[in-house]
């Protein structure tokens, strides 16, 4: 996968010390891939008193044998999502289309108690999570991307780390081929 280039375009770098990794399993009758990604802007773009903007996920795919099967996967989870929302106004959903045959997007937004980061003074930030829960056919695909940041910058935040986050699924699923019965 082309995730240098992914993050290049977002104005990031992959941290050297965290190398892509890539897990591939074929046991029993799905086909698992997951991806994680960690990296950095040496800019001062969204640094909070935490530290520097350093977004860090994971893009899973996952293949099931039946179409039926990842429709009930795909609806457990956002249940589960959507019930665990109710309960937590910090965390909201949205359904979100495109290619995919059903998509939601979930973000999280949860203060930062200073007293995580003693040595900040006047820490006022987030950490913040987007989430892409997305079936196509047989597949999901599972987009997770979090960071922190400063309370005035969340919505920009969020939104760079949005699209952040589907410019990896892109590049995930784009190495994908459909086959199947014709």
């Amino acid at each position: 996968m082309k995730l240098a280039e992914v993050a290049t375009r977002f104005g990031l770098k992959l941290r050297p010390s965290y190398d892509p990794t890539v897990q591939f399993d074929t046991r029993g009758t799905d086909v698992y891939l997951s991806c994680a990604i960690r990296a950095y802007d040496d800019s001062e773009r969204f640094r909070t008193e935490a530290g520097e903007f350093d977004p860090a996920g994971t893009v899973r795919l996952r293949t099931y044998p039946k179409q039926e099967d990842a429709e009930k996967a795909h609806e457990a989870e956002v249940i589960s999502l959507r019930k665990f929302a109710e309960s937590k106004p910090e965390i909201s959903t949205q359904d979100v289309s495109g290619w995919w045959d059903e998509g939601v997007y979930f973000q999280t937004v949860v203060p930062i108690e200073p007293k995580q980061y003693p040595r900040a003074k006047n820490l006022d930030a987030a950490g913040v999570e987007v989430l892409y829960e997305l079936r196509h056919g047989n597949l999901r695909v599972t987009t997770r991307i979090d960071n922190r940041a400063a309370t005035p910058e969340i919505e920009q935040v969020l939104a760079f780390l949005r699209d952040f986050a589907q410019a990896f699924t892109k590049e995930a699923v784009s190495h994908l081929s459909r086959t199947g019965p014709s």
